[in-house]
């Protein structure tokens, strides 16, 4: 291999962050729902990758909150649960307020559902049908 080529691969390599400053409005935090049909993951991280301020993710009363970290795991043996996600990056929230009911519509091969309701201020709840996995971004909060 030539010499010049490894040497300008390596440069390129060691120049290019692997992540990026962090800005709020280029960012894009996103909430993503898995279930095996036992324990059921929530995960956030956020597009591009960078450290957050603080993150939140709770089922019910059990709370799990991080501060600068780049993502963050919860999971809960519950098939029906109220999920409540939070992220903050430099003084920009981020949040999903739901509830969810995990269920197995397949018969031979599994078909994981999430039937999620999501309140809506001043109006009836959204009532969604995930296919898991299923990620979606965190709306902006005022």
């Amino acid at each position: 291999m030539d010499p010049r080529l490894v040497a300008i691969s390596l440069l390129l390599l060691t120049a290019t962050p692997s992540c990026q400053e962090p800005n709020p409005a280029r960012t894009i935090v996103s909430l993503q729902l898995d279930w095996d049909g036992e324990q059921a993951w929530v995960y956030i991280y956020s597009t591009p990758r960078v450290r957050m301020d603080n993150l939140t993710i709770a089922f019910e009363n059990d709370t799990l909150r991080e501060t600068g970290v780049y993502t963050l795991q919860k999971s809960t043996g519950a098939i029906e649960f109220s999920i409540t996600a939070e992220a903050e990056l430099a003084g920009v929230f981020w949040g999903f307020y739901g509830s969810v009911t995990l269920e197995n519509r397949g018969i031979e091969e599994p078909d994981y559902h999430a039937l999620v309701t999501i309140p809506v201020e001043d109006g009836e709840p959204d009532e969604e049908d995930w296919e898991l996995p299923r990620s979606r971004p965190m709306e902006r909060l005022p």
